[in-house]
């Protein structure tokens, strides 16, 4: 449906939203943002269309880079009725507080454990009541410090268990824990260490504490493993923040002394996550990606994203050139499927698939101003808009004045960048709901 507005009517409106772009976009010159710009543009006219055929699918996610982000990591392992079994592994080095510092204990190790930090309240995804377990084990194989590590790698690390951890999460209330004295810190969990681990971390000898470097190579690293099969609603994934100093290892040795080492943001790390068990619903849409379904899915941890897919979007220039005022892509949401167990989002990205490698790529409009870009979760209207004008003016550029086609579509997206989130939502993409309700491209343009 395309409504004709008189110029009188909308003109000086929506020529303020295309100077606003503009301006927020570095303040480039319009034809530097509008590249079918030949001349004086001159609008008779002003259209509007919200009926440009969307069609949605949920695809596979390709592994993402997880120590991007490596202030914070996820961790944990949970079964969700509607997205089958995730988890998140976390592969950290361990680092020296104190360099040239040999301990030499007289009587040993008496007990150890890693303190994790937690991210904050609100990264978490799951049932926070429910019992989760990890078991920790030393890595046989060096971190490398100039390697992107993705979502899908692994490290080698010896099979024998040297710290394992049972409890719930809770996000909210401080724990006790004892440096030179006993004292509050911020909310986390204690992670058990066997004494055999604990007496190797304090018997290192001069030659591996002289450099971070000597002692990484004695100590490789950690890998944070969740275990445990957990029910139908059962378990969680949280963040955890490797920032904080909180987060590090305790080692209490010679009965009344205390070394701490690093588990901090300078620590190379990454997560690996895992997926199974997906439902019907989800697998049958991956293995049919160019099929329209009318209910999609977008899960952190590459469980899944959804495809979106704009086959007559040329149409609109068919007889004429156009220029594009504004372009939102408005994404409504299932919001009986939101709780306090499965929170919403708070903030999805849309990417366009990468010409030859079909990777999430950003958008410009995201690159040019994230603030008028949009993408957060509006909890009143149960959706997420995206303003994605020069995306689409883009596409039309290449399209008219090159006969070029990149009109790939769009991949909707839980965000890998901080912080980082675990959680999921439905995308309602029912063409049956009224107009206001709809999932829905909103162009408003003039022609040329």
């Amino acid at each position: 449906m395309k409504q004709y507005f008189s110029k009188q009517s909308l003109l000086w409106v929506c020529l303020l939203q295309t100077f606003l772009i503009v301006f927020q976009s570095g303040c480039k010159k319009r034809d530097d943002l509008i590249s079918l710009n030949t001349g004086t543009i001159e609008p008779t006219d002003l259209f509007y269309t919200d009926t440009i055929t969307v069609l949605s699918s949920t695809v596979r996610e390709d592994s993402i880079p997880t120590r991007m982000s490596s202030n914070q990591q996820l961790a944990g392992k949970m079964n969700d009725l509607l997205f089958g079994i995730s988890e998140s592994s976390i592969f950290s080095q361990v680092r020296l507080a104190i360099l040239n510092n040999p301990i030499s204990p007289v009587t040993g190790a008496d007990s150890a454990f890693i303190y994790l930090t937690f991210t904050s309240e609100i990264a978490s995804y799951g049932n926070l009541n429910s019992t989760q377990h990890f078991s920790v084990y030393e890595l046989n194989a060096d971190l490398d410090a100039s390697k992107t590590y993705y979502s899908t790698d692994s490290i080698s690390y010896n099979q024998t268990e040297i710290g394992s951890y049972s409890g719930s999460f809770n996000l909210v209330d401080s724990v006790r824990v004892k440096d030179s004295t006993f004292s509050n810190t911020a909310p986390g969990i204690k992670i058990a260490l066997t004494k055999d681990f604990a007496n190797k971390l304090i018997n290192a000898g001069p030659g591996d504490v002289n450099t971070q470097s000597s002692f990484a190579n004695y100590i490789k690293g950690l890998c944070i493993k969740p275990t445990g099969n957990p029910a139908s609603g059962e378990g969680a994934v949280v963040g955890f923040n490797f920032k904080a100093v909180s987060t590090q290892i305790h080692v209490y040795y010679d009965g009344d002394k205390h070394i701490n080492f690093l588990l901090d943001s300078a620590a190379v790390k990454f997560s690996q996550y895992k997926f199974s068990q997906q439902p019907a619903n989800i697998t049958i849409q991956k293995n049919n990606p160019l099929l329209n379904f009318d209910t999609t899915y977008v899960q952190a941890l590459t469980g899944a994203k959804t495809f979106f897919r704009f086959p007559n979007l040329f149409s609109l220039a068919k007889d004429n050139k156009i220029f594009i005022h504004k372009a939102e892509l408005i994404i409504p949401v299932y919001k009986d499927v939101i709780s306090s167990q499965y929170k919403a989002p708070t903030r999805l990205l849309l990417n366009q698939p990468d010409e030859l490698t079909g990777r999430n790529l950003p958008l410009i409009d995201l690159i040019s101003s994230e603030s008028t870009y949009g993408g957060k979760y509006d909890v009143a209207l149960g959706q997420y808009k995206f303003t994605i004008t020069r995306h689409i003016q883009d596409l039309f550029s290449s399209y008219l004045n090159d006969g070029d086609n990149f009109n790939f579509g769009l991949y909707l997206t839980n965000t890998i960048d901080l912080p980082i989130t675990a959680s999921r939502i439905l995308i309602d993409t029912r063409k049956s709901n009224p107009i206001e309700q709809r999932l829905r491209l909103v162009i408003i343009y003039s022609k040329l």
